[in-house]
Formats: structure tokens, C-alpha cells, sequence
């Protein structure tokens, strides 16, 4: 007769069964030496079952969409701990947006009077902005609005916005939507110089009513000679409506007038015109401030700022020093002589920032296109070089939400990747603290790699049991790490139960590191708000306006997003092995004439290199027009 077995000692057992599972689990995180066929043993339906049986709750690490995010809402942090990683997306359809940061340095005018630098140079270059301070609130919109209003000739959908440009210890009247370049003479002038007007003073009238009859006569016969000539109102000069005060209007006044009310007309006619042109001026110059691209993404959440092109002032670049006149190539300059270089002229650095658009949408790459021309078409703007800390941010986001599991997953895989990707881009990028390796320069690597004391730790304090579950989690997605402050590192990662605790992980403490994560939420980031953008900004690409380059970086980038989010358990581990193993980026599936067109610009030390040998000749110190490659120069004549 079978032994009859109670109960209690089943469920003993049981417990007994499911403990062990986790130990294993908890070994698999702990130790990096850990022979290969254990790894194997467990398996995530085996914790799940064993789990379940004694009603454990504990995170499930499917791969597949579920309702628990919304659980978690609902009930609370300690329901919320215990949630899914990888909740149900957004419903949408499931877009990869991109968006576009330019920076760049700009020539606006000479520094003093003077001859032209670059005399060859047909490009804009400002001459009423040398006696103006470029720290000036006048300088700083004139040359953004500059650029907006070029941008916009071009067809290109770019808003103008208050930026709040302010000079040192300035309280300056200058509109947001304003510039000096308004102001210059222009088609309105002859015609406007040679208005005369009429009103006859009526002695039966007092003087206060024949001074408000008088100067609303003689405003609108100007304002019907605008409309009689086609004139614009916003193109004339406050300097014309103060000529025609100063000389006109106070014999536009016919009959006995007191000459204390001649000079009275004219100035309340003045003010009036004055407000009525500013308003004129305002409306028209202040209307891309409502602007939106055809191809923003409709329902994204971004902001205003990001539904149309954009510039703003990225004073870093200028703040952190400008390159001397030595550090250029001068082909003709006599040994041992003083050479010139940027001092002779003014800069500004703008930033030309897109609105959020569809990476896979084909009139995404022709905007890219038309900006990049349009601006080297119409300004001087620097080549790329070491001393100008200039870059190129791709902005990278979903549609319908990043999760935890995607996040745990990227981060793992930029970790292998990062330092082959350095290669494709100048080797001064490597160097800036823009633009830091986050496998050393993050706080998650400050603290477990250099073994800083920050002094709040970033480093994940899940509890158990999912602690165990998540060490089993990383087991089917990462091979065995030998090293092991490289294995902390990585389990780390995977440890953390909320994207915002990862996100701040892997912030930089100085600078920026080479992706900025701009991630928050719990297990699901929410829509794009004014406080997160909610993308992971890629930020090795060094100053650039080659369109070509910028979008087969860009792809590269969105190509190791897509393998975060969409290779299965199996493909992910198997890529990380081959990433191990020294197969570099082959093993991402990257497309191949994006890679050969990067290999093609190495160097012999590997980096990407320019056909100047990044070094910039002066005497052709600016990116030639055209929205292809920068330097439009052959290897001829270049610096040894």
C-alpha cells in the first residue's frame, strides 16, 4: 500500500524546491565563473512554476504585452514593484521618431572695420553688426532670425520663439521676432519719401479737435498710399515714419495753425503710425511662431518647440574656446610669421534644432537634406575641427512608449558596442566631455567601475524574490561575463525595477555622455512632456551639415534601438556572444553600405578622417555649399 503523504510535506517540499531555484538564480547573478550547463538548468518556467505553486507574486518577464502596467497604476508601489517589465505599448502605430540637433559656428561679421577675410566669399556677411556687441540682445536675434527667415525661403516650416537672449546686465526692448536687418533701407523708401498729405485747419474747430481731425486724416491718406503703391507696411522704416515727422507732416497742415499744434500733429501722428507699423511688423515677422512641419509627427506630445524647425543659441560651443590662427593649414604664409585666424571675425553658434518627425517616413531625409543646404548655401560656416566643439544629436524615441525590458536591453548592448563606435567619427569626439563613454564616465561605471563613493548610490537595491527573477532575466539575454567588475556593471543593469532609477544610472556626472538617456517613468515611459523629451539622444556625431553622413549615422543608431526592442531573447544573447567574441558590429545586422561608407573614411589609426587630414586650410576655412560632403576638396595640396 503506497505511503500516504500529508499535505504539509508537500508543500514543504515544494517551498524547499522553489527556495532553491532562486539560490541558483541568485548564484547565476553573483558569479560570473559559473559553469555553462548549470546556466542552462534554469529556466524561467521553471522559477514561474515553482513560484506560483506556494502564491508567491512575482515579476513575469514575458516577452508579450500584458494588462499588469495597468495593475500597477491601480494598486499601488507595492503592487508596482512586483509588475511587469515590460508592460502592454501604447496603442499607435508603433513609429520610431527622429529629430535633429545641428550645431554649428557661424561667421556673422568682421570683428573691426575692415577688408573682407575671405574676399572670394559671396556669402552673408553682415556689415552693420561690427560695431554691435555680439553679447547683445539686438546682435543675438538679428543673425537667429537670420538664419530662420533663410530657412523659411527655402520652404522649410521653422518658427521663430523667445529665446530669451539677454546681454550682460541688459534691459533691452528688442522683440524676439525683430532684427536690425529690418530696419535697413529697402524698396519702400522712394516711394514713402515722396508721400505728402493734406488737412485743413478748421478755425470754427478748437484746437484739440482740429489736432485728433488732423492727425487721423493724414494717417490714413498714409496708409491708403501704402495700398494705392503696394507697399507693404511691414517693410517701412521706423527711420521713414521719423523723416516724415521731423519734415513733412507739420506742412501737411494748411490754414492758421498755431505752431504749437503744427508740432503737436506731428508727434501724436508719430506715435500713432509708430504703434501701427510695430503691430504690422509684429504680425508679420512673429507669425512662424505658430508654425508646424507637414511631416511632424501628429500626437507625439512634444512641445511647441518641437513641431517646427527651430535655432537657439548654444553659447558652449564659444564659451569653451575658439581655435587660433596656428591651428589651420596656411599653404601661402611665410615661415615664422603671425598667422590670422578666427579673430577676425564675430561668431554665433546656433543650434538648428527639427520638429519631431518619422524616421521612416522618405520626406524626413529631403527636410534633412534642405536644411543642411540651405544653410551652407547662404552662410560661412565653420568646416569640422578639433578645436570647434560642434556635434550633431540624434534624437531617437517610440511612438508608443519605451519599456523597462527595452531600456535593460539597450543599455547592455551600447555597453559592448560603444567603443567600436568611437571609430566611426573624428577622434577628438572620444575626447570631449560631450561626448564621454558612458562604460566609464556614467554613475552606474563611477561607482562600480572606479569604485566611487557618490554620495547617493545609483546602484540597484531590488529585493528578493525579484532580484532572483531578474538575475534569471539577464541569464537569458547575457552570456557569461568572466570579468567581474564588467559582470557587476551589467547585472546592475538589469536589476533595476523603474526606468527612471536606470535613466539616472546612466547619467553623466560631468558633461554629457556619448547617449544621453532623457527616459523617465516606471515600466513604461509616459507621452513627451515640456519636463522629458522621453529619447535617447546619440551624441558622437561630431559638427556636420554633410546630410548623407548625418542619416547613415542616424541609422546606425536607429538600427541598435530597433534590435533593443524587437530580437527575441535568443538573437539578443547570441549577438552579445558574437559581440564578445570580437565580431564587432557584424553581428547587429547593420546595413553594410552604411558601414563600408564609414570604413572607406578611417584613417590609419581607425578614426574617421576628413580629406584635409582634419586639418582646416583658412583660406578655405567654410563648408562649401551644397548639402553633400563638407570639404568638396580632392587629396591635392593638403597638409603633410
Amino acid at each position: 500500500m503506497p505511503r500516504k503523504v500529508s499535505r504539509r510535506n508537500v508543500r514543504s517540499r515544494e517551498t524547499r524546491e522553489a527556495r532553491e531555484l532562486e539560490e541558483d538564480a541568485l548564484d547565476l547573478s553573483t558569479n560570473p565563473i559559473i559553469h555553462h550547463r548549470r546556466h542552462r538548468q534554469i529556466s524561467q518556467r521553471a522559477i514561474r512554476a515553482r513560484l506560483t505553486q506556494q502564491s508567491v507574486h512575482v515579476v513575469r518577464i514575458s516577452m508579450n504585452p500584458s494588462d499588469d502596467e495597468a495593475e500597477e497604476d491601480e494598486n499601488g508601489d507595492e503592487q508596482g514593484n512586483r509588475a511587469l517589465d515590460n508592460p502592454p505599448r501604447r496603442s499607435g502605430l508603433g513609429r520610431t521618431t527622429i529629430g535633429f540637433e545641428l550645431e554649428l559656428l557661424l561667421a556673422v561679421c568682421r570683428q573691426t572695420s575692415g577688408p573682407d577675410p575671405h574676399p572670394g566669399e559671396a556669402r552673408w556677411l553682415c556689415h552693420h553688426l561690427v560695431d554691435v556687441k555680439k553679447e547683445s540682445t539686438d546682435f543675438q536675434y538679428t543673425v537667429c532670425n537670420r538664419i530662420v527667415d533663410e530657412l523659411r525661403r527655402r520652404g522649410v516650416a521653422t518658427r521663430k520663439s523667445d529665446n530669451g537672449f539677454t546681454g550682460p546686465d541688459e534691459k533691452s526692448s528688442f522683440e524676439w521676432w525683430n532684427s536690425l536687418e529690418y530696419e535697413l533701407p529697402n524698396g519702400n523708401d522712394h516711394l514713402i519719401n515722396s508721400w505728402t498729405g493734406e488737412y485743413t485747419w478748421d478755425e470754427s474747430r478748437t484746437n484739440d479737435d482740429n489736432t485728433q481731425r488732423a492727425v487721423v486724416t493724414l494717417f490714413k491718406q498714409f496708409i491708403q498710399y501704402h495700398a494705392k503703391h503696394k507697399l507693404q507696411v511691414h517693410l517701412t522704416r521706423y527711420a521713414a515714419i521719423q523723416n516724415i515727422r521731423d519734415n513733412v507732416i507739420k506742412y501737411c497742415v494748411l490754414g492758421v495753425v498755431p505752431p504749437r499744434q503744427r508740432e503737436r500733429v506731428a508727434t501724436l501722428w508719430y506715435e500713432r503710425m509708430w504703434s501701427y507699423v510695430y503691430e504690422r511688423k509684429k504680425r508679420h515677422y512673429s507669425i512662424s511662431r505658430y508654425e508646424r512641419d507637414a511631416n511632424c509627427v501628429a500626437g507625439s506630445g512634444a512641445s511647441d518647440q518641437y513641431r517646427a524647425w527651430s535655432v537657439r543659441d548654444d553659447f558652449t560651443i564659444t564659451t569653451f574656446g575658439m581655435p587660433r590662427g596656428r591651428d589651420y593649414y596656411h599653404p601661402c604664409a611665410s615661415p615664422g610669421t603671425r598667422q590670422p585666424g578666427p579673430e577676425l571675425y564675430k561668431w554665433w553658434s546656433p543650434e538648428v534644432i527639427s520638429p519631431v518627425l518619422d524616421y521612416d517616413n522618405p520626406q524626413t531625409y529631403e527636410s534633412l537634406r534642405t536644411v543642411c543646404s540651405t544653410l551652407r548655401d547662404a552662410f560661412r560656416i565653420h568646416k569640422p575641427m578639433a578645436q570647434v566643439e560642434c556635434g550633431v544629436h540624434i534624437h531617437l524615441g517610440q511612438e508608443n512608449g519605451w519599456t523597462l525590458v527595452q531600456m535593460k536591453r539597450f543599455a547592455t548592448l551600447w555597453h559592448y558596442v560603444e567603443d567600436s563606435l568611437y571609430y566611426l567619427h573624428s577622434r577628438w569626439r572620444r575626447d570631449s566631455q560631450w561626448v564621454s563613454p558612458l562604460a566609464s564616465s556614467s554613475l552606474l561605471a563611477y561607482e562600480v567601475m572606479k569604485k566611487y563613493q557618490l554620495k547617493s548610490s545609483v546602484r540597484a537595491t531590488t529585493p528578493e524574490p525579484t532580484r532572483s527573477i531578474y538575475a534569471a532575466q539577464m541569464a537569458q539575454h547575457v552570456p557569461l561575463i568572466r570579468d567581474r567588475d564588467q559582470h557587476e556593471f551589467i547585472h546592475n543593469i538589469w536589476q533595476f525595477s523603474l526606468l527612471s532609477e536606470l535613466n539616472k544610472a546612466m547619467q553623466s556626472p560631468v558633461g554629457h555622455g556619448s547617449v544621453r538617456w532623457r527616459i523617465s517613468g516606471r515600466r513604461l515611459s509616459p507621452r513627451p512632456n515640456m519636463s522629458s523629451i522621453e529619447t535617447l539622444e546619440f551624441r558622437m556625431l561630431q559638427g556636420t551639415l554633410d546630410a548623407e553622413h548625418i542619416w547613415r549615422w542616424a541609422s546606425i543608431c536607429e538600427r541598435l534601438v530597433r534590435f533593443a526592442r524587437d530580437s527575441s531573447a535568443a538573437a539578443f544573447r547570441k549577438a552579445l556572444q558574437d559581440l564578445m567574441s570580437g565580431d564587432k558590429l557584424d553581428a547587429l545586422g547593420l546595413d553594410p553600405d552604411d558601414m563600408r561608407w564609414f570604413t572607406s573614411r578611417q584613417a590609419h589609426d581607425g578614426y574617421f578622417e576628413y580629406p584635409d587630414r582634419n586639418r582646416v586650410d583658412w583660406s578655405r576655412a567654410f563648408m562649401v555649399p551644397g548639402d553633400g560632403d563638407t570639404h568638396g576638396i580632392s587629396d591635392d595640396n593638403l597638409p603633410e
